[in-house]
């Protein structure tokens, strides 16, 4: 499958994009790669309120973040509809506790909620590369369970960005791998 590039369709055989390619549109890119969709996408802000950013596909699929924390989907079929999250404060407090809402839509069209007890665990400092550029991270690993089972997601931030993260989209969908490429 193709790449879809910010501002662009697919290509056949796309160059590979550099950092300096993706400088010249001038607005943040964060990529998103839904591994179980064979999905590999560059997003861009298409609505900013405070802390929470839509980021868009070209072909219109947005994923809604508040300070880098997967809180909302629209058009990937089984979306996540809404959530209650974490703060990225709550993500560096190791050994903190919190309780996570989803909200999914089903098959059926009717909304479906799971609630999960969630445990921060902090790795560790890191370096990652993020297209062509150093990061200095903490890596936070959130365990969620349930009694019908668990869940894990991590997130690498750099002082109180959330640079990288690997999150629930939802049962149908799977997980979504985030990097914050371009500020």
């Amino acid at each position: 499958a193709s790449a879809k590039r910010a501002g662009g369709g697919n290509a056949a055989a796309p160059a590979p994009v550099t950092r300096a390619d993706l400088e010249k549109y001038g607005t943040p890119i964060l990529r998103a790669v839904v591994a179980a969709r064979g999905a590999d996408a560059l997003l861009t802000p298409s609505d900013v309120k405070g802390s929470v950013v839509t980021w868009s596909t070209s072909d219109g699929t947005t994923f809604t973040l508040r300070d880098g924390i997967l809180i909302q989907t629209r058009g990937l079929g089984p979306d996540l509809m809404s959530a209650q999250a974490p703060s990225v404060g709550q993500l560096l407090t190791a050994g903190g506790t919190h309780q996570r809402l989803y909200y999914f839509l089903g098959a059926d069209d009717q909304t479906t909620r799971r609630s999960y007890d969630c445990t921060v665990a902090i790795t560790g400092r890191e370096t990652i590369v993020i297209m062509e550029r150093s990061h200095s991270v903490t890596h936070v690993t959130e365990t969620c369970s349930r009694p019908q089972g668990a869940i894990t997601n991590e997130f690498w931030i750099e002082g109180s960005k959330v640079r990288k993260s690997h999150q629930l989209l939802s049962g149908g969908a799977g997980f979504v791998d985030f990097e914050w490429i371009i500020d």
